[in-house]
């Protein structure tokens, strides 16, 4: 716990009774200097800063103070009132215990508090502060580049706070927070956090070229860190914010593929596990159901797809090449959605004319594919000359051949694709392959058909930061453009393990 000073005194008025120089017979006049804040975090050391951040208060504040002696209570309504050096009121002699009401809201433009402690009455003139605790961070935005006030959109609307070259929102704890983020340029996305207590994330959306640098703050009271997001030429920044981040429960290490299904999220491992899809919470990334594919075995499954009748399960990783028994289960929704034993149709199938590809080293591994129209599409793995190659089979059963469309440019593995849910839109996730500082990112390709090439021009791609954090991101579900899951697998490097992660993103204003 780390306790901080309020260096600025409020003013405490008593509703039952007025200020007074001396107290009446009985009573102690009570003078508060100000607030000792606690939080549940630790905060950091103070930079070399151009400005000190000041934390602004409610307007007022409501305490009670309870006598243990006679139980009596008397009500304290605090007004911020920073031209005065002390507020008093009168109290009986005695020990009390105060406290105010539990904090209802999620966000706000001022320091929410919660105050709670004991004060000891035994003289006529009594000094003291008061104890307070606030389990909120604050996120800034420096004005720069920004085309006007931003706004969350969770944990509810609400107006960011203006202050100096600031927009400010304080969030509380373990909240997520998405924030509409206008650009002066007339674009907008959403830019997305998980709040956590005490400390202050600022922000600086800075062009790629001709912008100052960010001004450094000093933040007495709270954890500070700064991230600078460079905007590219298209606009939007190089990267996400993925948020809602949680570890995924114990039987999905090697989450490989993520499908929701009307409003219910369903995963999948990869091969070497049972052959099992998993019904998983979305907000908690815990295994709710578990269907068992009584049938088939998972030699390599890798994605899923939906259609409206069947889900479809890609059995068709195969990293080396050689691979001959490749596959498509299709399944019955219904089944999946209210059984634990389902049986699959297979669509096995070959890829068109391997020895006319256009790359010589495409090795026809795949890890990304989507439904639409009554045709599976796959995307394949980059090559060494970062393409990908799209082939659509048709979703029937039996014997089939991938007819190869064509290709299209990539910026590292596509490990999971999906279509947004008007079937417009199509969206990939990957990670770059540079080591364990590779990044993760999504390329998105807004009124894009599945069918069609996709052009590196329509494209929109955002880094998700290293997978050191977001671990091996294999699979992307689109529930609408605000709500994206995007699932990772655990991943083990030089002693370091990163658990598998269930995370969020929104792309409002990017793919609508």
């Amino acid at each position: 716990m780390k306790s901080s000073r309020f260096l600025l005194p409020l003013i405490l008025i008593f509703l039952i009774s007025c200020n007074k120089e001396k107290p009446e017979s009985g009573k102690a006049l009570v003078t508060v200097e100000g607030i000792d804040l606690s939080a549940p975090s630790t905060g950091g050391a103070r930079i070399l800063a151009d400005e000190v951040w000041e934390h602004p208060l409610p307007p007022n504040f409501f305490l009670v103070f309870s006598s243990k002696e006679s139980g009596q209570s008397y009500p304290i309504q605090f007004s911020s009132d920073f031209g005065n050096s002390s507020s008093s009121f009168e109290l009986p002699f005695g020990i009390y215990s105060y406290e105010s009401s539990p904090i209802q809201e999620q966000a706000s433009t001022t320091l929410p508090i919660q105050f709670g402690g004991n004060l000891t009455v035994n003289s006529s003139q009594v000094k003291t502060r008061l104890s307070g605790v606030s389990d909120f961070q604050l996120l800034s935005f420096q004005k720069n580049n920004l085309g006007g006030i931003p706004k969350t959109i969770l944990p509810q609307t609400l107006p960011l706070g203006s202050k100096g070259n600031y927009y400010f929102v304080y969030a509380k704890s373990q909240s997520p927070v998405t924030v509409e983020i206008p650009l002066s340029n007339g674009k907008s996305f959403r830019w997305g956090w998980d709040a956590q207590a005490f400390s202050h994330r600022g922000f600086y959306f800075q062009r790629e070229t001709g912008d100052p640098p960010p001004a450094l703050i000093s933040d007495p009271y709270f954890t500070y860190l700064n991230q600078v997001i460079t905007l590219k030429n298209n606009g939007f920044p190089e990267q996400l914010n993925p948020y809602r981040v949680r570890t995924l429960a114990e039987g999905l290490k090697e989450t490989s593929g993520l499908q929701w299904i009307v409003n219910r999220l369903f995963s999948i491992n990869d091969g070497g596990n049972f052959a099992e899809i998993q019904e998983i919470n979305p907000d908690t990334g815990l295994i709710l159901r578990t269907i068992q594919v009584s049938n088939a075995p998972n030699v390599d499954w890798e994605d899923l797809a939906a259609g409206p009748d069947f889900l479809y399960i890609g059995d068709f990783g195969n990293n080396g090449g050689t691979r001959k028994d490749l596959k498509i289960l299709r399944i019955p929704i219904q089944s999946v959605l209210n059984q634990t034993q389902v049986q699959a149709e297979v669509i096995n199938f070959i890829y068109q004319d391997p020895s006319g590809a256009a790359n010589a080293d495409l090795p026809y591994d795949c890890e990304a594919m989507v439904f639409l129209g009554g045709k599976i599409y796959l995307f394949t793995k980059e090559t060494s000359t970062n393409e990908s190659g799209i082939f659509a089979i048709d979703d029937i059963p039996g014997n089939r051949i991938a007819q190869r469309i064509g290709v299209f440019e990539a910026t590292g593995k596509l490990t999971g694709a999906d279509l947004s849910p008007d079937g417009k839109s199509l969206v990939f996730i990957g990670y770059e392959t540079t080591g364990f500082n590779s990044r993760s990112f999504i390329l998105a390709y807004p009124n894009t058909l599945p069918a069609a090439i996709p052009s590196s021009s329509t494209a929109y791609s955002f880094y998700l930061g290293s997978v050191s954090q977001t671990s091996q991101t294999e699979g992307i579900a689109l529930f609408s453009s605000e709500k994206i899951k995007i699932s990772g697998e655990q991943i083990s490097v030089g002693g370091l393990t990163v658990p598998p992660r269930l995370m969020e993103i929104d792309l409002k204003g990017i793919l609508d």
